[in-house]
């Protein structure tokens, strides 16, 4: 193809059969044209020498224009970079970055699906480049925490992280529930939040006065003693921290608000909620805790409300606390508490739920502590809980109080009078290193306090009350063990109340005592193994209404001294109907201290005793009048009677010398028949027939009728 000069030339030639150069005259004529013929320049040779490179002249053009405009607008075209999104393909790419972009740019990562705008000044991540990037909420309207830098591997440490993500306006979060994060100090959830999956930690270290540096909400200048500061609306799936022990600082507590925050009593202005499904919270090792009163796993106060549906606390001096909380619902579907000083300690509420709960105390310490209880419920309007199942409580099982008060004070902003009303599931207490179910009136039991208005339980079954509280001879080392405790209280309904010794020298040392409580009832008793009595009753003032259906005590008094029932102040007792049975002990009854009154008039006591020391019911005759008593017989089969020591019987006998007691032994008649054949009998020594039934072993007189027709006697000896 000619080139562009060369179609040129030859359309402007200087003759037909010549080239032309533009001089004219000059050069040969081309080979094969011998024509000289002048070559005329018509417009129509021009235009078609013009438009020849038309194509090329216009994509010339073309591009210069473009060229032109794109240098225009170039700085328009930056600025409109503000408004849109752009992609990295991953967060490490996009913070490898060492390139600039305007203030207001957003980037996504594809993998992740995180989003970031540019800021000028407090990032929460920076680019290679120095570009300082903000985190925004996910396509869901979360944060999440490695969203700031967290790595969710147990080692890395995340609390950096996971202060700049609850630092953010967006309060909703979305921790990978597969992660667990290393978190170092304490994290303030602030105002309100809410976690869309399950949040896990491991805390190590221990609390620190650079903590406070936060600069959580004012209060009392503890707040940095609290890891999870959650003083405000807080709910999620659920919450699982692993601690690793500090034992010099252990913190106040893992989960909870400032328990001084409001010293005087008053609730912050905000509402305060805590609502999460589930929280399980496990240490390395138990602590002994922070000033005795530390190392805590949740403890909140002044609150609105709490609700738990299943907590799970290992290792702990205390599991549960809470004051001042409106409404509590605590482990709806189960609490199971491992290794602890104290485990639920619920005070001052309207209402408290609490669903199963299984706790094992401290098995790192045996010993009778004070204030060591599975479960305490303190001035609770309404408390009802599911079943109950406590092993090595160190002081007692339950203990439910009314009216608390701090320094022993009655009255005041912690001292409500509240008439505390609690109802259970079926109960089982094991060892307790006091009482398995105590119920009383104020922390000292004083009779200032409101008393308890009603406790119901569907059963109690207490095993080896008392069981780290008396020392290796068997004595007891203090007063405060025994199987069923009331003290103060309104109404007491329990259907079945079960109390054994299988591995203490003792159970306890009553069975129960009760002391000022009316409206009593128990639908069937039976103990076994206690030190001293098996009920020891105490009514200094009026108390009606006290009803036990049927039962036995059996091996009470194993300290040397003790009664089935001991009543002392009877005269304050009325409309009172028990059948009790005794197997077993030193001394059947007891009344004492004020003993006629007109409450007496209703008494009915039934009682069948065997082998009882001494079955002589000691009170005044009037209330002897109100006690029914028999020994316990039985069958006479093949002509023998099968009683065993110390059975008591009552014989009928004959006039004549074989009837009458001498030296303290008896010679007894038996009616043999209806034909009224007796047989002589004398003690220790075996009939002279074998006519009517023969008595063998060594019996006693305890008593006959004034012609010696009926006599009492007691078997002393096989």
């Amino acid at each position: 193809m000619p080139t562009y000069r060369e179609l040129v030339e030859l359309q402007l030639r200087d003759f037909e059969g010549y080239t032309g150069d533009g001089f004219g005259n000059v050069g040969d004529l081309p080979v094969g044209d011998r024509s000289t013929a002048p070559k005329p320049i018509s417009k129509r040779d021009l235009r078609e020498v013009l438009l020849a490179g038309e194509t090329a002249v216009q994509t010339a053009v073309d591009a210069a224009a473009a060229a032109s405009l794109d240098a225009a607008t170039a700085e328009q075209a930056m600025l409109d970079v503000q408004g849109a999104t752009l992609y990295a393909s991953s967060l490490a790419t996009l913070l490898a970055n060492t390139g600039a972009y305007p203030v207001g740019t957003v980037f996504a990562t594809r993998r992740e699906g995180y989003s970031y705008e540019v800021v000028a000044s407090d990032p929460d991540r920076t680019t290679a480049g120095g570009m300082m990037l903000r985190a925004l909420p996910t396509s869901s309207g979360t944060l999440r925490p490695e969203q700031f830098g967290a790595v969710g591997d147990g080692v890395a440490n995340d609390t950096a992280a996971f202060r700049r993500m609850l630092s953010r306006f967006t309060r909703r979060y979305e921790p990978d529930p597969e992660k667990r994060y290393h978190i170092t100090g304490q994290l303030d959830l602030g105002r309100n939040s809410e976690w869309v999956t399950p949040i896990r930690l491991h805390v190590t270290g221990s609390r620190t006065a650079s903590d406070a540096s936060l600069n959580v909400q004012t209060g009392g200048g503890s707040q940095h003693l609290t890891l999870l500061f959650a003083q405000g609306q807080h709910k999620g799936a659920g919450i699982d921290i692993s601690v690793e022990t500090a034992e010099t600082a252990p913190w106040l507590a893992i989960i909870g608000n400032d328990y001084y925050l409001h010293p005087d009593g008053s609730r912050p202005a905000y509402p305060t909620e805590f609502d999460f499904g589930k929280v399980r919270i496990s240490a390395t090792s138990y602590s002994a805790g922070y000033s005795g009163d530390g190392n805590a796993a949740i403890r909140f106060q002044g609150m609105d409300s709490v609700e738990i549906d299943r907590l799970f606390v290992r290792n702990f001096q205390q599991c549960y606390r809470h004051y001042d909380v409106t409404e509590a619902e605590i482990g709806t579907r189960i609490v199971n508490l491992d290794n602890f000083r104290s485990g639920v300690q619920v005070t001052r509420s309207r209402f408290c739920a609490v669903g199963k709960v299984f706790a094992r105390g401290s098995t790192e310490m045996r010993e009778y502590v004070p204030g060591a209880n599975a479960l305490v419920v303190r001035s609770v309007e309404e408390f009802i809980a599911g079943d109950v199942i406590c092993h090595d409580a160190g002081e007692h099982g339950i203990r439910i109080t009314s009216g608390f008060a701090e320094g022993g004070a009655v009255s005041g902003l912690r001292a409500r009078d509240i008439f505390t009303r609690a109802s259970f599931g079926n109960i089982r207490i094991y060892r307790p290193g006091g009482c398995g179910f105590k119920v009383a009136s104020g922390d000292s039991d004083d009779t200032g306090q409101p008393p308890i208005d009603l406790v119901r339980i569907d059963s109690l079954y207490v095993e080896d009350a008392g069981l780290q509280d008396y020392d290796t001879n068997g004595t007891f080392t203090g007063q405060n063990h025994f199987g069923l405790n009331l003290q103060r209280v309104n109404s007491f309904a329990c259907g079945s109340y079960v109390t054994r010794r299988v591995n203490a020298l003792h159970n306890g040392r009553h069975f129960a005592l009760i002391r000022t409580t009316q409206n009593f009832y128990i639908g069937s008793f039976q103990g076994n193994g206690c030190y001293g009595d098996a009920v020891f009753w105490n009514s200094p003032e009026i108390a009606y209404n006290i009803e036990i259906g049927t039962g036995v005590c059996s091996d009470y008094g194993r300290g040397g001294e003790g009664r089935m029932l001991h009543f002392f102040n009877p005269a304050n007792m009325g409309r009172v109907s028990i059948n009790l049975n005794a197997h077993n002990g030193p001394t059947l009854m007891r009344f004492a201290g004020t003993q006629t009154g007109t409450p007496l008039s209703f008494w009915n006591i039934r009682s069948t005793y065997f082998n009882v020391a001494d079955p002589v019911v000691a009170g005044a005759s009037e209330i002897r009048s109100r006690i029914e008593v028999r020994p316990a017989t039985t069958a006479i089969t093949s002509g023998e009677a099968l009683y065993g020591v110390e059975d008591m019987l009552l014989c009928r006998g004959e006039a004549g010398p074989n009837s009458t007691v001498r030296n303290g032994l008896c010679d007894v008649y038996l009616d043999a028949s209806q034909t009224r054949s007796y047989v002589a009998v004398n003690a220790g020594q075996a009939p002279s027939s074998a006519v009517g039934a023969q008595l063998p072993g060594v019996w006693r007189a305890r008593g006959q009728s004034g012609d010696a027709f009926l006599v009492f006697v007691q078997k002393v000896a096989m």
